[in-house]
């Protein structure tokens, strides 16, 4: 298989941050970003960081050096009211990249903004866990009617 050019868009913070926080959606972008390296492919990673409404101004270990073909481009958190303004980044910064795919990872957020771009791609779309059962569960547990999330 020919070496590919993949975007993946994602929730910082990521592991190798200098970072007292760690979550699952880090976690999972890098899995994707690492894996993806790993296997020879140019990767462009894309990480909504919960931290920086405006310039995420991200601090990376000592001594880590990211691996070679990986690209990391920290972007303000998500905010409903600028998701236009995200999704017009992540397009812009994908088209310049010239992925011949995207992969949204970790959360319906990641997803809803890459299928937004409408770029003429093949996409994927990595949301773990089980959103209706905890859309259920969460209704179960508030007893509200009408659950968003």
């Amino acid at each position: 298989m020919a070496n590919k050019r993949v975007v993946v868009v994602g929730f910082g913070p990521l592991p190798f941050y200098e970072s007292d926080r760690l979550f699952m959606f880090g976690i999972r972008a890098w899995h994707f970003a690492w894996s993806l390296v790993n296997g020879g492919h140019k990767v462009l990673l894309m990480t909504l960081e919960f931290d920086a409404p405006e310039r995420p101004k991200v601090r990376y270990r000592k001594g880590w050096k990211p691996p070679k073909g990986l690209e990391h481009v920290p972007l303000p958190r998500y905010e409903p009211e600028r998701e236009a303004e995200l999704v017009a980044k992540i397009g812009k910064l994908a088209r310049k990249f010239k992925p011949d795919c995207i992969v949204a990872t970790g959360t319906p957020i990641c997803a809803k903004l890459v299928a937004q771009t409408n770029l003429p791609l093949p996409r994927w779309f990595d949301i773990p866990g089980d959103v209706l059962m905890e859309v259920q569960a969460k209704a179960a547990v508030s007893g509200e009617k009408n659950i968003s999330f």
